[in-house]
């Protein structure tokens, strides 16, 4: 379902673009670094970023903080990768990361996932 949903927003001309620099790094600390570093509006610039670490970066760490940005972006696009991951990450720390940015998000369909 996910992908699916990548596909459309990726149809739509939605494409992850990298504004801000570090979050393409090859070093998982410079990634982590970038995402720190990111401020609110930054956050929504590159919210089709977030989405792809959160899925899919090989660092389990990154992937985890990079869920944890999406919660307060309060953009509902992001309730179904985090409800993806609440209930298929093996790890608690991942699980309740997902639970804190769903709660995060503020919007109904984020409510009835928790």
């Amino acid at each position: 379902m996910l992908l699916s949903m990548v596909g459309i927003w990726l149809a739509c001309g939605e494409a992850p673009v990298v504004s801000e620099p570090g979050l393409g790094d090859p070093n998982p600390e410079d990634r982590k670094a970038a995402l720190y570093a990111l401020e609110p509006q930054g956050v929504r610039d590159n919210l089709w970023v977030l989405i792809d670490m959160a899925q899919d970066d090989p660092e389990p760490t990154v992937r985890r903080l990079a869920m944890g940005l999406l919660g307060p972006s309060e953009d509902p696009r992001v309730v179904p990768l985090l409800q993806e991951a609440l209930g298929n990450w093996r790890d608690t720390s991942g699980q309740l990361t997902a639970a804190t940015a769903l709660g995060n998000v503020r919007h109904q369909d984020a409510c009835v996932v928790l």
